[in-house]
Order: C-alpha cells, then structure tokens, then sequence
C-alpha cells in the first residue's frame, strides 16, 4: 500500500513539472510572438510615413 501511494506521489509531482515545462515554452513563445508583432508594427509604420 505504501508502494503505491509513493509510487502515485511521484507521478503526481513528474506531471506537474511537465506541465509546468509545457506553459514556461508557450509563455515564451507568446512573448516572442508579441515582440515580433511590435516591432514590424514600428517599422511599417516608420517606412510607410517617408511616403
């Protein structure tokens, strides 16, 4: 009993991490993402006044 409740905590604490790992990749992306999107927003924007 006390086997399988350890073994059930392990597990537990293995799938957090993983879903942890899974959510700081997609935080970071986003941000990229976001960066990306200001940036070509701020340089259109500065190309297309010179017209």
């Amino acid at each position: 009993m006390k086997l399988d409740d350890k073994k059930k905590k392990i597990q537990m604490e293995y799938r957090e991490k993983l879903q942890q790992k899974k959510q700081h990749k997609k935080f970071t992306l986003e941000a990229i993402v976001v960066a990306i999107i200001i940036f070509l927003f701020i340089v259109l924007n500065t190309i297309f006044k010179t017209f």
